[in-house]
């Protein structure tokens, strides 16, 4: 009877890896190594939401919000000349439109077009013209890499934002404020202007405060008056002279 009893405990030993003492024994290594991947892990959370931080504040800051009104001037350079601005065509669903005056106002209506939904591919649906990588459709002007020339040079697609070559597809820009945008279809190594002529209306804006007339031969929208040399001011969308204004009717008298 003594000894099957003693038989049982040394089994109930040898099942238990050595009795009391390996029940009693803290697996501090264990302990250890779990505790330094959580202290590992909510070092990364904390580093990962300051950089998340840090780029919202970024983005915040450079990218247009629904209360913010920015503006860039822009210019299509072809071969060695820019083309006119785009006039005004009334069709602004989103709030990205120009007023014919070589100046993309950055002004969204809705999220759809703030932040970095502000790129060139909400003015390029709102004008209804098309830039890719490789071919510009701007009204009746269309260039192809591949099929088009410029005189007997092979040309490309090329763009600089403000001064710098942009890689990649033009509808692709991000726009910022006083933003210098040029989209050119010219040979590779011909020098491209780092500035469209548009940019010096930048400071002669109405619908900023504080801005005024804009310079000369740049309109501040559509339907701005401009003065051949030796003659009257004329509409450029009629080529007449604007009706008088009351104003200009009104006589005054002396008593």
């Amino acid at each position: 009877m003594g000894k099957a009893s003693s038989g049982k405990k040394v089994a109930r030993a040898a099942s238990t890896g050595g009795g009391r003492t390996a029940r009693g024994k803290t697996p501090w290594g264990w302990y250890s190594a779990i505790s330094l991947v959580v202290i590992a892990g909510l070092v990364l959370v904390v580093l990962s939401k300051d950089q998340m931080d840090e780029r919202i504040g970024a983005s915040s800051q450079e990218r247009p919000t629904t209360e913010d009104h920015w503006h860039a001037a822009y210019g299509f350079y072809f071969c060695d000349q820019f083309s006119p601005p785009l006039a005004d065509n009334g069709r602004d669903p989103l709030g990205i439109h120009t007023h014919g005056d070589g100046i993309i106002h950055v002004h969204p209506f809705t999220r759809a077009a703030a932040g970095t939904n502000a790129t060139m591919a909400v003015y390029e649906r709102a004008m209804g013209i098309t830039l890719d990588d490789d071919k510009i459709e701007v009204g009746d002007q269309e260039f192809s890499e591949g099929d088009d020339k410029c005189g007997d040079k092979d040309a490309e697609v090329r763009v600089l934002v403000d001064g710098e070559p942009f890689e990649g597809d033009p509808s692709d820009i991000r726009f910022t404020d006083r933003q210098a945008i040029v989209i050119a279809f010219a040979p590779p190594d011909a020098e491209l202007p780092e500035q469209p002529p548009s940019f010096a209306g930048l400071n002669n804006l109405s619908d900023v405060p504080g801005g005024g007339a804009p310079p000369s031969g740049v309109p501040n929208d559509a339907t701005t008056s401009t003065t051949p040399e030796g003659g009257a001011p004329t509409d450029p969308s009629t080529g007449e002279p604007p009706p008088p204004s009351d104003d200009s009717t009104t006589s005054s008298s002396t008593p």
